[in-house]
């Protein structure tokens, strides 16, 4: 995931540094290290053949730059996901801590459209299940529902409160 891209330039360099230099990829940036995770530490064999094909570039749209250049950056060939950041996007339209702003939800309204026109997913940041819904069903395909701090301090809300009942 790539944060605050802003054209469709800032996109393709994006795609650039996930692919390994090959044939099908020859302007890749990205760094040949077999020793890593997603190579199962070297024992993969086939990482540095299928790892072009298999990763996932995801670019961060929370900038009124980006929205004006939204239609370009989905277009561009690698991009596989807009993922909107409304805190970030509000902020930068003017609108600091309102997210529901109706610049905001316009903006957001075209991040899904450049996304559907592109056949590029698009993504957010749910804070709880019924937000969730709510984006799924406005077209959103990428949904991270929460955060893992959120999860935890609920559940020791929930349990604090029943100790103290």
């Amino acid at each position: 995931m790539f944060p605050c891209i802003e054209t469709a330039d800032e996109a393709a360099h994006a795609v650039r540094l996930t692919r390994f230099p090959s044939p099908d990829s020859p302007d890749g940036l990205r760094g040949v290290a077999g020793m890593v995770r997603a190579a199962a530490f070297g024992m993969r064999r086939d990482y540095l053949q299928t790892a072009n094909a298999q990763i996932a570039v995801i670019v961060q749209i929370e900038s009124a730059r980006g929205i004006d250049e939204v239609e370009r950056i989905a277009a561009t060939p690698g991009v596989d996901c807009l993922f909107v950041g409304p805190a970030d996007l509000a902020a930068s339209l003017g609108h600091l801590g309102d997210s529901r702003h109706p610049d905001v939800e316009t903006a957001m309204a075209r991040v899904l459209a450049a996304g559907k026109q592109a056949g590029v997913a698009v993504g957010i940041f749910a804070t709880d299940t019924a937000i969730a819904r709510q984006y799924r069903e406005a077209g959103y395909r990428m949904i991270t529902l929460s955060a893992d701090v959120t999860w935890l301090l609920r559940a020791t809300r929930q349990a604090l409160q029943e100790v103290r009942s």
